[in-house]
């Protein structure tokens, strides 16, 4: 990972954070513990960070795209706030285990400075009051004792009641000189929510950093291609979500995008680069931004599930 530039003024933020030493509660009411794993300032494509709060026994997991594992995951695993009480999940030991961790070490501002992923924490344990940042990095073993946070951040993902829920999905088939996409969004949790529509959706395949929907196929022979979804393939009826898609409880909205093939652009390994006919295999991902509800705005990144084969025909 490259050493990080960082101003001024985010230096001086991160010693008022980090030069905090250890202070007594200085009232008897009990706040949220917070613990998140997140990029270092800096990074040019940073991703979506994971967050895990604990007020009153009850565990939120703000879930907005964050992949743990190598390789990444490739089919959706939950994006949204999920609840479950700590009880339920089995966590007093993992959370005992990580504040132990974290309070047992001082860290200081020049931690993070060249780290490519930092561990934000705050919490109270046995009336004094705890918070810093940790800059990951490989040859320091005391990552492997931030374990607990991914475990309870999977247990409430898989277990945990979802308050807010937003599962992305898409179907293709083929078209007039080309392929039809429909892009659902369906709300599966409690809250309504408000995405960023695709006139905020970039076209160019070569900036990861920016917001985009990205749909890629493959067949048997060899032949694979992306593109990436803008507003200006939206279907009469889907454009008035150009700016914002708005969904629900209980409710799905779908998109439909014409794509033609002159859209596509064919990978550096495909066999051909001309749509031939058959049977592709498509997948797809999207890196989006929430406008509402507030608690979750912001960017968000998910690949979709794999959808049935589809048939084209030839360009």
């Amino acid at each position: 990972m490259g050493r990080i530039e960082m101003k001024r003024t985010t230096l001086m933020a991160l010693v008022s954070v980090f030069l905090f030493g250890v202070t007594d509660m200085a009232s008897g009411k009990q706040p949220s513990d917070y613990f998140e794993f997140r990029d270092a300032p800096g990074m040019m494509d940073p991703l979506p960070p994971m967050t895990l709060e604990v007020t009153d026994g009850e565990i939120a997991c703000y879930a907005r795209g964050r992949e743990f594992g190598f390789p990444p995951e490739t089919a959706y695993t939950g994006i949204g706030k999920y609840v479950l009480s700590v009880e339920k999940a089995g966590a007093q030991h993992q959370f005992d285990s990580l504040k132990a961790a974290l309070s047992s070490r001082t860290f200081t501002p020049e931690s993070v400075i060249g780290a490519g992923a930092v561990f934000d924490f705050s919490f109270e344990q046995d009336g004094r009051h705890y918070e810093g940042v940790y800059g990951y990095r490989q040859d320091d073993g005391f990552h492997d004792r931030l374990l607990p946070f991914y475990q309870i951040a999977d247990k409430v993902l898989k277990d945990g009641e979802p308050e807010i829920k937003i599962h992305p999905v898409f179907t293709a088939h083929s078209g007039k000189d080309g392929f039809v996409v429909d892009l659902t969004f369906r709300n599966e949790g409690q809250k309504a929510f408000s995405i960023a529509g695709p006139d905020t959706w970039t076209p160019d395949l070569n900036r990861p950093d920016l917001r985009n929907v990205e749909i890629g196929a493959i067949n048997g022979a060899g032949t694979s291609f992306y593109v990436r979804l803008v507003s200006g393939y939206l279907s009469d009826a889907s454009r008035h979500y150009g700016a914002a898609i708005v969904v629900k409880p209980g409710e799905a909205v779908t998109l439909t995008f014409q794509v033609p093939y002159s859209a596509v652009k064919f990978s550096v390994t495909s066999t051909s680069h001309r749509i031939t006919s058959g049977s592709y295999r498509f997948t797809g991902g999207m890196s989006v931004d929430v406008l509402e509800p507030a608690e979750l705005k912001g960017q968000i990144r998910t690949p979709m599930n794999d959808v049935q084969p589809v048939e084209l025909q030839a360009q």
